[in-house]
């Protein structure tokens, strides 16, 4: 997806959990797998990378605001925080 300040930016699949808790998912190229972290705060994370140039640097994940039920979950989640 890119780079922020020399560090990975992966997109991530927000969604919304049986038990109501908001997540997001990325797939992650370094361990060729998806990781999963809860809530929807955008923005520079731990990686869950076991090892590799992530687990020193994180990565940065970043929701694509360009479908509307990403939108809606973002709201929603926004919302339950309140």
């Amino acid at each position: 997806m890119g780079r922020k300040k020399g560090i990975a930016v992966l997109l991530a699949e927000p969604y919304k959990a049986r038990n109501g808790t908001f997540h997001m998912k990325a797939w992650c190229p370094n361990c060729v797998r998806y990781h999963d972290h809860g809530g929807m705060d955008q923005g520079h994370v731990v990686a869950h990378c076991l090892e590799g140039a992530y687990k020193a640097t994180g990565y940065y994940l970043k929701i694509d605001m360009d479908k509307p039920e990403n939108v809606e979950l973002l709201k929603q989640y926004k919302a339950s925080k309140n």
